[in-house]
C-alpha cells in the first residue's frame, strides 16, 4: 500500500510512506473524501519508534512492551492501571496471546483444504491461497509458514487476515452476507464510563441496536445475527489460547467492564 500511495503521489518524499501511521493517516483522509464526511482531520506527531525495542525510552513501542511480556520480563512503559490489569490476566493463565497459540488449530484447517478450498477464503487470490497450502504441508511452525509465503505481494498483515478468516471460518459468501460496505449492524458495548452523561446520550440516542451482553441482542434481522455470532465464535477461539478458565459463552455472560 506505501509502494501504490508513494508512485501515485511522487512529489511527497517516500520516506513519508514507510511509517505505517502515515499511510494509515491517508487511509483515513481518503475514506473521508469517499463517503463526504463532514469530520475534520489533524495530525499529531508520533512520539517514540513504532517497531523500537528500546524498553527504557519514555514512552516505549507496543512491539518493545509485547516483547518484554513475552519474555517474562517486568512490566514497564505502561500506565500502572494498564500494567495492573495485564499482569492480572497474565496471573489467571488467560494471556499474552500469540498466533503461536493457534498455529495447531490453523494448520489443523488448512491440512483439510484441498487446493480449490482456498480460493473460498477472502484475499486469498494471486497464489496466495496456493502458497499457504503448500507451506501447511512442509511445516507446522508459525513462524515458518510466514517465512515461506511472505513476499512483497503477500505482506505479513495480509497473511494474518488470512489466517484469521480461515480460523472463523468466515469464507467469501459468508462476509459477502456481513457485507462490510454497509454500516454496521450494531454497537457493541465493552466498557463503559458511567459518569459520562455524553457516552449515556449517545447510546440512547443510537439509531442503531445498543448490545451489552449477547443474551439481550435482538434476533430478528439476519445480518446482525450472522455479524454477532461470528462476534461470539472469535471470542470463544481466542479464549482456546488460554492456559486456565478457558470456557466459551463469555459474550453471554462478560458483564461490561464499567469505571
Amino acid at each position: 500500500q506505501g509502494h501504490a500511495l508513494a508512485e501515485s503521489l511522487p512529489n511527497i518524499n517516500p520516506e513519508v510512506f514507510k511509517q505505517p501511521n502515515n499511510t494509515l493517516g491517508i487511509m483515513y483522509l481518503l475514506a473521508m473524501k469517499q463517503y463526504h464526511l463532514s469530520m475534520q482531520a489533524h495530525t499529531i506527531k508520533r512520539v517514540g519508534s513504532y517497531h523500537s525495542l528500546d524498553t527504557a525510552a519514555p514512552l516505549p513501542s507496543a512491539t518493545a512492551i509485547r516483547q518484554q511480556v513475552l519474555k517474562g520480563h517486568p512490566l514497564e512503559g505502561m500506565p500502572s492501571a494498564a500494567q495492573s490489569i495485564l499482569a492480572q490476566q497474565i496471573q489467571r493463565g488467560q494471556g499474552p496471546v500469540t498466533w503461536k497459540h493457534f498455529a495447531p488449530l490453523l494448520f489443523y484447517q488448512l491440512r483439510n483444504q484441498t487446493r480449490a478450498d482456498m480460493d473460498t477464503w477472502p484475499e486469498s487470490g494471486e497464489g496466495l491461497g496456493d502458497r499457504l497450502w503448500l507451506a501447511a504441508r512442509q511445516t507446522n511452525h508459525w513462524e515458518e509458514l510466514l517465512r515461506m509465503t511472505k513476499t512483497r505481494r503477500f505482506p505479513l498483515t495480509r497473511l494474518q487476515r488470512v489466517a484469521t478468516y480461515i480460523l472463523l471460518g468466515l469464507n467469501r459468501d459468508r462476509l459477502a452476507r456481513i457485507n462490510l460496505e454497509l454500516a454496521p449492524p450494531y454497537l457493541r458495548v465493552l466498557a463503559l464510563n458511567t459518569g459520562s452523561c455524553e457516552a449515556r446520550r449517545l447510546l440512547r440516542e443510537s439509531q442503531l441496536p445498543v448490545i451489552y451482553a449477547a443474551r439481550t441482542a435482538p434476533s430478528t434481522e439476519p445480518r446482525l445475527c450472522e455479524c454477532l455470532q461470528m462476534d461470539i465464535r472469535a471470542t470463544d477461539i481466542y479464549t482456546l489460547a488460554w492456559e486456565k478458565n478457558s470456557r466459551s459463552g463469555l459474550d453471554y455472560t462478560h458483564p461490561v467492564i464499567t469505571c
